[in-house]
């Protein structure tokens, strides 16, 4: 899914290997977030859903499934995110 490499992009600074890519699943709550969201929003299925679920719960950021957000997005701080489909056209 190109949208996850640059996502990577922007939280690496450029790198977008696979050792840049567990670097950033593990340290960075907002890259995690954002690769299952996109997972998600391309493949939904329930158990995929329940692991969202939880990443929304544990960072607290909550953003639709669905939600029209473009390639390269940066979650910069986590923690109280919340966006409605209405409103979200990143």
């Amino acid at each position: 899914m190109k949208n996850i490499k640059f996502d990577l992009y922007r939280y690496t600074g450029g790198a977008t290997g696979l050792k840049a890519f567990i670097k950033a699943y593990l340290m960075s709550p907002g890259f995690n977030y954002t690769f299952w969201f996109r997972l998600v929003s391309k493949y939904p299925n329930p158990f995929m859903k329940i692991i969202l679920r939880k990443k929304q719960i544990k960072f607290g950021i909550e953003i639709p499934v669905g939600a029209n957000i473009g390639k390269g997005f940066y979650v910069g701080h986590w923690g109280g995110d919340y966006s409605s489909s209405k409103s979200c056209d990143w």
